[in-house]
C-alpha cells in the first residue's frame, strides 16, 4: 500500500503519522473487501448518488490503493482502477457520515465543487477487532474544503452562501 502525507504534514510530522497507521493497520485486501461490501449496495449500505457500479472482482483485485492522510479522525484511501477510474473510501471508527452528507448536499448547489457521495454503512464494517463507518465517494484531486477556508482561498462571502444554503 503507498502512504501520501499531504495537507496536515505542515502540522504534523510523519512520526506522528506513522504512529497513527501502526494503531490502524489495513491491508489492501480489508480495503478491497470494503469497497466490495459498499458497491454491493445489500443492506444495510445506504445510497446516496444513483450511479451504475459494474466492477468485477478481477477489476477490484487489481485496484491500486493508496492511503491519503488527512485527518486524524478518518483514514481515507484512494481507490485507482487499472482504467483510471478514481474513488475514495473513508472510515471512521468514531462517527457516521450522515452530517457530513447532509453538509456536502447543501453546498454542492452553491457552486463549490464536492464529491459525490455513492454509499455509505452506517452501522459500521468489522476490520480486524475494530468496526469502522464507511463512505465511498467520488475523487476530486486538489485542496479539500478545509484546506480552502484553513488558507484563506475561500471568500467571506462565499463561506456566507454556504452556511445560507446550510440552514
Amino acid at each position: 500500500m503507498d502512504f501520501e502525507y499531504d495537507d496536515d504534514v505542515e502540522e504534523n510530522d510523519v512520526a506522528h503519522y506513522a504512529e497513527f497507521i501502526k494503531l490502524h493497520p489495513f491491508t489492501d485486501e480489508q480495503i478491497r473487501n470494503v469497497l466490495r461490501e459498499l458497491v454491493s449496495g445489500e443492506e444495510p449500505i445506504v445510497p446516496h448518488d444513483m450511479f451504475a457500479f459494474t466492477f468485477r472482482d478481477s477489476d477490484i483485485n487489481d485496484t491500486r490503493i493508496t492511503r491519503l492522510c488527512k485527518s486524524l479522525s478518518n483514514h481515507i484511501f484512494r481507490i485507482q482502477f487499472l482504467d483510471g477510474l478514481t474513488f475514495v473510501i473513508r472510515l471512521s471508527s468514531e462517527h457516521s457520515y450522515e452530517e457530513e452528507i447532509a453538509i456536502i448536499n447543501a453546498v454542492a448547489g452553491v457552486g463549490v465543487e464536492v464529491p459525490r457521495n455513492y454509499f455509505s454503512h452506517p452501522q459500521g464494517i468489522e476490520i480486524g477487532r475494530n468496526s469502522y463507518f464507511a463512505m465511498l465517494q467520488e475523487h476530486i484531486s486538489g485542496k479539500d474544503f478545509e484546506f480552502a477556508v484553513k488558507h484563506g482561498l475561500i471568500t467571506t462571502g462565499e463561506k456566507e452562501v454556504i452556511l445560507e444554503e446550510m440552514g
